[in-house]
């Protein structure tokens, strides 16, 4: 087993090559890594629908599929499912930050902004709904997979692709999602070191973030920070996880991950709230 340690640099400083390239080559580079792993779970979506025909409802689009009784039931399961339906979805918006360096931006941004989300939020309803077609409807079956998801045994997602695409499908999966994680990290590495741009361009942050590359002409230097601050947070998410009493390579890391995405969550409804505040 490869510790996890060592892979982690790996990411924030390929991520950097891109980036100062411009954007034309970090968006190249997103598209080419999300549609790879796009096509796996195509794949994985149709298989289920075909193996799984037989067992299709409209059960979990109903009130009946929260499981609740009550009408307060239904709301309360209603209301913790849009919570990991905005979380997951944060991070759609930073597209803006990038309109000054493509063409026609008051039309492609919106445009190219809302065909993403929308064949997103129709892409996670698929493979959920695939997956619950592969485990059942029952309480008990989705319960049972959600404690394997959160457990550090092997994700209950990984075994159903497995059991459609083989080893070889499995393996190709696992990098696809390694990939896409790169490329959502590059995605927002661009986006922030735009928002440092613009912020000391308008004179709310020191000028040389102002900056931009002589041949390039990307952001560098925000580009440099906003690497810094993210080494900094995942070094402070593995503080945290290893106070909470844990030491070994892959349960660290796990939980820091938890750590570090309950920070981000937290810090982008405070920053929904000081928008909005300001409007």
């Amino acid at each position: 087993m490869i510790n996890p340690l060592i892979l982690l640099p790996i990411p924030i400083v390929l991520a950097l090559i891109p980036a100062v390239l411009g954007i034309r080559p970090s968006v190249r580079t997103e598209m080419t890594l999300t549609s790879i792993e796009i096509a796996i779970l195509l794949m994985f979506v149709i298989l289920s629908f075909i193996t799984n025909i037989n067992k299709l409802s409209v059960l979990p689009f109903t009130a009946q599929g929260t499981f609740a009784t009550t009408p307060t039931g239904v709301l309360t399961a209603l209301s913790g499912g849009l919570i990991f339906a905005i979380t997951y979805f944060m991070g759609f918006e930073v597209s803006t930050q990038i309109s000054e360096e493509v063409r026609d931006p008051r039309r492609s941004v919106p445009t190219s902004t809302l065909w993403a989300t929308v064949f997103m939020g129709i892409l996670y309803i698929l493979v959920t709904y695939a997956i619950l077609l592969n485990i059942g409807y029952t309480q008990s079956a989705i319960n049972n997979f959600v404690s394997m998801a959160e457990g550090m045994g092997p994700n209950p997602v990984y075994t159903l692709i497995e059991h459609y695409l083989g080893t070889a499908g499995l393996i190709l999966f696992a990098i696809s999602v390694m990939l896409s994680v790169f490329g959502c990290y590059l995605a927002t590495l661009n986006a922030t070191a735009r928002m440092l741009y613009g912020m000391a361009r308008d004179r709310l942050l020191p000028a040389w973030l102002a900056e931009t590359h002589p041949r390039y002409k990307s952001p560098h230097k925000a580009l440099y920070l906003s690497t810094a601050v993210a080494v900094l947070t995942i070094m402070l998410a593995y503080v945290a996880a290893y106070v909470s009493g844990y030491v070994k390579p892959l349960e660290l890391t796990y939980n820091a991950m938890e750590d570090a995405y309950a920070i981000d969550s937290l810090y982008y409804v405070l920053s929904l709230i000081l928008v909005a505040i300001g409007a």
